[in-house]
């Protein structure tokens, strides 16, 4: 197997988070720095993640996490800022299916099976990210239209989304946004393109999977064939 497909198995990250790890040179089996993203890991080998011995679990687990305020979803952290794996009680190495900026509140999914967590991320899949979004200003029906058509955030990077008002609330206006793609911090920088600040950004849900019945901070523990039927990917 290669390497990069047994860390993704391993549940230390998605198979192209886990060429970075191996790039990094963080990766070593049966005593050996492993730089080579073509590497075979055979039986028996001994494959570590820095000195934690790793090896594929028996059983996936996988979790809805509600996620507050104030937390950051990456696998590891050396600020030692609050991460959302600290939310859920587990023996697994989970890890956040994609991310959502600390200040960005909602639904998050956390898994060690690296296989459906590459899937589940993968633009072919089209998976809807859906989104509340709190501005004080107001975008025009023009501004509306482009977003909808899509914009560049940049020289190279094209953004898209579907976007509607839909309340204004204790001073801000309420935006449903729903987007086929998570790149970094998009829907910021979708409002900061028209020079609109997002005080609050909410995902409320991930394709078929929502938050209903879990609380702030809390999370639930569902089965892989849940997230297929809901994400209809196999």
């Amino acid at each position: 197997m290669r390497i990069n497909k047994y860390l993704a198995h391993c549940g230390v990250a998605s198979r192209r988070k886990s060429e970075a790890l191996i790039l990094d040179g963080r990766i070593s089996v049966n005593g050996d720095i492993i730089r080579e993203l073509s590497f075979t890991i055979s039986d028996g080998d001994k494959v570590r993640l820095d000195d934690s011995l790793i090896s594929i679990p028996q059983n996936f687990e996988y979790y809805i996490l509600h996620k507050p305020k104030g937390y950051i979803c990456t696998s590891s952290d050396e600020l030692g800022r609050k991460n959302i794996t600290q939310l859920i009680r587990t023996n697994h190495r989970i890890y956040p299916v994609g991310r959502l900026d600390k200040d960005t509140t909602g639904l998050i999914l956390l898994t060690d099976d690296g296989d459906l967590a590459n899937k589940m991320l993968h633009p072919k899949f089209q998976i809807e990210r859906k989104y509340y979004a709190y501005t004080k200003e107001k975008l025009s029906e023009s501004d509306i239209s482009k977003i909808k058509k899509g914009i560049f955030l940049s020289r190279k990077e094209r953004a898209q989304a579907d976007i509607k008002h839909i309340d204004y609330v204790k001073g801000k206006h309420k935006w449903r946004v729903i987007l086929k793609e998570g790149k970094n911090r998009e829907i910021r920088r979708i409002f900061l393109r028209f020079d609109l600040k997002v005080y609050n950004l909410h995902r409320y849900a991930f394709g078929g999977l929502t938050l209903k019945g879990i609380d702030k901070s809390k999370s639930k523990k569902i089965t892989k064939k849940e997230i297929q039927k809901k994400l209809k990917i196999s």
